[in-house]
């Protein structure tokens, strides 16, 4: 097996009162549990979580990470991050950072302002990695593998050969952790002529755009991999 060199480019009630009561009881219910923004990050790049709030010196209020800690109090930082910073605290907004975000940082972020009542603003970050592939000749055959990571639900594959139709092929999905690895692979024979191959990228956090490595593989099974 020879592996191909490869060049790098680079969200008192009558009936009808009790219903209607139970009604917006559930209503309540489900708005607080309602996530109430999503946000999509790439891999190393800078997470910034607003949270809207209103007389700050009168109360206190607190950013909690996705694993429930609490990333700051106030003006206070409680956790030992060195990405962790706050942008703004002001009466009206609280703002914080997280640089460099790997897809540990995915899940949901709690802002808690102690007023009465206390309100709580959910926000579910899901951060999405890079797709890259790879090019191998083994047998006469070019065995072009690309890997897309993100966090929960795995991200999608697809192919397309030059400006053809786009096709589905088979792709393996494991996890570690909130890093869910989609990894899908094609066999190409060897062309006497070069060709380009596009591995085209999905996650819902995405909505409708898609991210894209583009190869352009010549007849030596020389390729140039463009990450857009």
């Amino acid at each position: 097996m020879r592996k191909c060199n490869r060049v790098k480019v680079w969200l008192l009630v009558t009936e009808m009162e009790v219903k209607l009561q139970f009604s917006v009881f559930m209503l309540l219910i489900q708005a607080s549990l309602a996530v109430w923004q999503r946000v999509t990050v790439m891999k190393g790049q800078v997470l910034t979580l607003t949270c809207p709030i209103t007389d700050a010196h009168k109360s206190h209020v607190e950013w909690r990470n996705s694993e429930g800690l609490h990333m700051f109090f106030n003006n206070h930082k409680a956790i030992k991050d060195k990405r962790y910073s706050i942008i703004k605290l002001s009466e009206t907004e609280f703002s914080v950072s997280i640089s460099n975000v790997t897809f540990k940082d995915g899940g949901i972020y709690r802002c808690l302002h102690y007023t009465h009542p206390t309100t709580e603003k959910k926000v579910e970050v899901t951060v999405i990695g890079r797709p890259t592939s790879s090019a191998t000749l083994h047998d006469g055959k070019i065995v072009t593998k690309c890997t897309a990571e993100a966090n929960y639900p795995p991200p999608s594959i697809s192919w397309q050969f030059d400006q053809g139709p786009e096709f589905d092929a088979h792709v393996q999905v494991h996890h570690e952790g909130k890093k869910y690895i989609s990894v899908g692979m094609i066999n190409v024979v060897q062309p006497k002529e070069g060709f380009s191959l596009k591995c085209l990228v999905r996650h819902p956090a995405l909505h409708s755009q898609h991210l894209l490595d583009f190869t352009e593989i010549g007849k030596d099974c020389e390729y140039i991999s463009v990450n857009l």
